[in-house]
């Protein structure tokens, strides 16, 4: 379990690369100096080794650890699905076909990121340091960005303002940090939330 852990960090660490390497590639026009798919990959096999890891430790123990190997399999799960959304942002890039740093929404996108980025460190800092406070600053965060998101796609959907192209690439991209904000609230529930009521919120409503 503990091979499993440390490999589960560096999994989200790789992770974390992954979603910045895009996300200012696509924001900011910076140069991607890796293969995105083959980082992918690489996050995918780290799933599966963490997967058969835990399962072997299980077959030998199967009585130690069983909320850990739980709650493990589950959180590498949502790091593998951060990688996925993260390469959906890159293809964002050849869907705009342009530097998005022109658009009118650029402002608010760059800002979203900003605060997924944050949320990264804090969700680090609370699963593989175990600081309940972390958790519940990022499960709060994905809260209020939520409501930001939802806030902020209604208002490109109701306008006649944004040119067709923005208004997709914006709304996608939106949703994209929404999720992995997401994912990282599942994470961060794990920390502070009985095993039932991972991924919610004390009051259980989803994330």
């Amino acid at each position: 379990m503990k091979q499993a852990l440390e490999q589960t960090e560096q999994m989200f660490k790789t992770t974390f690369e992954l979603f910045v390497a895009v996300s200012e590639g696509f924001l900011d026009n910076k140069p991607i100096t890796y293969d995105i798919y083959k980082r992918d990959q690489e996050i995918n096999k780290f799933e599966m080794q963490i997967r058969r890891d835990v399962l072997e430790h299980l077959a030998i123990n199967p009585r130690e650890d069983v909320l850990a190997a739980l709650i493990m399999t589950g959180v590498v799960s949502h790091i593998e699905r951060i990688g996925d959304y993260s390469k959906n942002i890159y293809e964002l890039i050849d869907l705009y076909g342009k530097p998005f740093d022109t658009s009118r929404t650029h402002d608010q996108e760059r800002g979203l990121y900003d605060r997924v980025n944050a949320m990264f460190h804090d969700t680090k800092i609370a699963f593989f340091e175990g600081e309940p406070k972390s958790a519940q600053k990022v499960m709060d965060e994905h809260g209020r960005l939520k409501k930001d998101c939802d806030a902020f796609i209604k208002e490109i959907t109701k306008s006649d303002s944004f040119d067709s192209r923005v208004a997709v690439v914006s709304v996608l991209a939106t949703r994209h940090f929404k999720r992995v904000s997401a994912h990282l609230f599942n994470i961060a529930s794990t920390v502070v939330n009985p095993f039932d009521l991972i991924g919610y919120t004390r009051r259980g409503n989803d994330d």
